[in-house]
């Protein structure tokens, strides 16, 4: 789905990861032209900056001001995007998120001793070891 759906499902506190893109795909998060969450994209506004593409070449960044109904508004510049190598996620965010993609799939002990070989990084374990844990024991 595009960016504002994305924005607005994070904004209405949703989330927007592999999670919640998985209840879309399985029909447990609707989506159609009358939910709350497209209701809120469809007041999203996007402006693409030349200027600030040119400028964070291989950055993710936002610049985004809020227009409240009240009439007020706030402005947020965001030069620094979470998992970026300028705002790394925390060890404890990159295990969340290593797990949220992978714990339904090779299940909870597999996925850590995955991770555990990885973060080794020990150049003499096989391919084969490695490849095996990306399946689900049986």
């Amino acid at each position: 789905y595009a960016l504002p759906v994305q924005m607005a499902l994070a904004a209405l506190g949703k989330g927007n990861g592999y999670a919640t893109h998985r209840d879309f795909l399985e029909g447990r998060l609707k989506l159609d032209k009358d939910s709350e969450v497209i209701q809120f994209a469809s007041k999203i506004r996007m402006i693409v900056s030349k200027d600030l593409d040119q400028r964070f070449v291989r950055n993710f960044i936002a610049d985004l001001t809020v227009h409240f109904s009240d009439g007020g508004s706030q402005h947020i510049f965001l030069d620094k995007a979470k998992g970026m190598p300028s705002n790394p996620f925390t060890p404890q965010e990159h295990a969340a998120k290593l797990h949220e993609l992978t714990d339904e799939f090779i299940g909870v002990a597999q996925a850590t001793r995955l991770f555990e070989l990885v973060d080794q990084m020990d150049p003499s374990m096989s391919v084969g070891e490695l490849a095996a844990l990306t399946h689900r024991e049986r």
